[in-house]
C-alpha cells in the first residue's frame, strides 16, 4: 500500500518536472531582437529598426506590443509595415522593418518593443533592449541655422483678405450687371473686352522692377524680400511651364523641372534660391549682403533665358489670361 503510493508520488514529481522543463525549454528558445543599420543619424532622417522574433513551432505570438515607441516624445515612429514569415531549422522567424525619425540633436534611445506570447496555458513576454542613437545637426558653411523653434503664425497681411474681397467685388459686379440689364430693357448690349493675354515673363519682369525699387533688404526687411522674391519665381514657373510651383516645397519643385531642358547652371541657381529663401523664412538665417542682389540677378537671367521664341503672331507659349483694362 505504501510502496504504490510512493510509486505515484514518483509519478506526479516526474510528470511535473517534464512540463516545467517544455515550458522552460519553450521559453528559453524564443528569441526577440530589434537591430539599426547605424547607431548615428543626421537630425530628420529616417532610420529603420529591424525587428527579429524567432520561436518554435507549437508556440503562439499573442500581441506586439509598440506602445512605448509609440509614446516616445523624442522618436517619432513614421512607418510600422508589415511582417514576413520565414522558417529554418525547425524555428518560424518573423521579421519586419520599421521606419522613425528623431527632430532634435543629442543622444537618445529607441524604446524596447514588448511581445507577448504563450505555450499551451503559460503566457511569457520578452522585450528588445533600448538602443542608443546619437543624432547629429549637418554642418553650415556660410549661413548659420539657429535652433528648430515651434511654428510662428505671421500676421495677417492684405493677401489674406483678397477672396474675401474678391467675392465682395464679385456679388457687387453681379449686381451692377443685373441692374443694367433690367434698366436696358432689350436694348443691344455690346460685348464685352477681351480677355487679355499677357506673357508670363512680362509679368515676372514688371514685379522684380517693382520688388527691387520697395528696397525692402536695404530696410532690413530680408524676410520679407526673399519671399516675395521666391514667389515671383515660383509664379513664373506655375504660369511658364505649368507647374504647381506656388503650394509645393522646393523639393518637389525641383523634382518636377527635371524633365525640363534647363542647363546645370540654371538648376544650380534656381535651387540655390529656392533653399537660401527656405532657411531665411524657416531658420531665421541671416544671408551675407551680396547675396541679395545675386538672388535677383539669377531671377532675372532665368526668366530672360526662359522666356518662349517671339513669333511673328507673338508669344504662342506662357500666356496668362488677365481680366481686361
Amino acid at each position: 500500500m505504501i510502496r504504490n503510493r510512493i510509486m505515484k508520488i514518483k509519478r506526479i514529481v516526474s510528470i511535473t518536472l517534464v512540463c516545467f522543463l517544455l515550458v522552460f525549454n519553450s521559453h528559453a528558445q524564443v528569441a526577440v531582437s530589434a537591430a539599426l543599420d547605424s547607431t548615428n543619424m543626421m537630425i530628420g532622417d529616417h532610420m529603420k529598426l529591424h525587428l527579429t522574433i524567432q520561436y518554435p513551432p507549437g508556440i503562439s505570438i499573442n500581441k506586439v506590443d509598440y506602445s512605448e515607441l509609440e509614446n516616445d516624445e523624442n522618436v517619432e515612429l513614421l512607418k510600422n509595415g508589415n511582417f514576413d514569415t520565414l522558417n529554418q531549422g525547425g524555428l518560424v522567424i518573423l521579421q519586419k522593418d520599421l521606419l522613425f525619425s528623431i527632430y532634435d540633436s543629442g543622444t537618445f534611445y529607441v524604446p524596447p518593443i514588448k511581445v507577448d506570447y504563450g505555450f499551451r496555458d503559460n503566457n511569457q513576454s520578452k522585450s528588445t533592449y533600448k538602443i542608443q542613437v546619437d543624432v547629429m545637426t549637418p554642418q553650415q558653411d556660410s549661413v548659420y541655422l539657429t535652433a528648430i523653434k515651434p511654428i510662428i503664425k505671421e500676421p495677417r497681411n492684405w493677401r489674406d483678405f483678397l477672396p474675401v474681397a474678391l467675392v465682395v467685388l464679385a456679388v457687387i459686379l453681379l449686381s451692377g450687371l443685373v441692374l443694367y440689364f433690367v434698366n436696358r430693357k432689350g436694348k443691344e448690349v455690346a460685348p464685352p473686352p477681351p480677355i487679355r493675354k499677357v506673357p508670363a515673363h512680362e509679368i515676372a519682369n514688371d514685379k522684380l522692377d517693382g520688388l527691387k525699387k520697395k528696397q525692402l533688404w536695404q530696410n532690413g526687411e530680408v524676410k520679407a524680400y526673399q519671399s516675395e522674391l521666391t514667389y515671383i519665381v515660383r509664379e513664373y514657373l506655375e504660369n511658364r511651364y505649368d507647374a504647381q510651383a506656388l503650394e509645393s516645397t522646393t523639393s518637389e519643385i525641383l523634382n518636377q523641372l527635371k524633365s525640363l531642358d534647363f542647363d546645370d547652371n540654371m538648376k544650380s541657381q534656381l535651387r540655390e534660391m529656392l533653399e537660401l529663401a527656405d532657411r531665411v523664412k524657416f531658420a531665421k538665417a541671416e544671408p551675407p549682403v551680396e547675396a541679395h542682389e545675386r538672388l535677383m540677378n539669377y531671377a532675372e537671367s532665368f526668366v530672360e533665358k526662359t522666356k518662349p521664341e517671339l513669333t511673328e503672331e507673338g508669344y504662342k507659349e506662357g500666356l496668362v489670361e488677365l481680366p481686361p483694362e
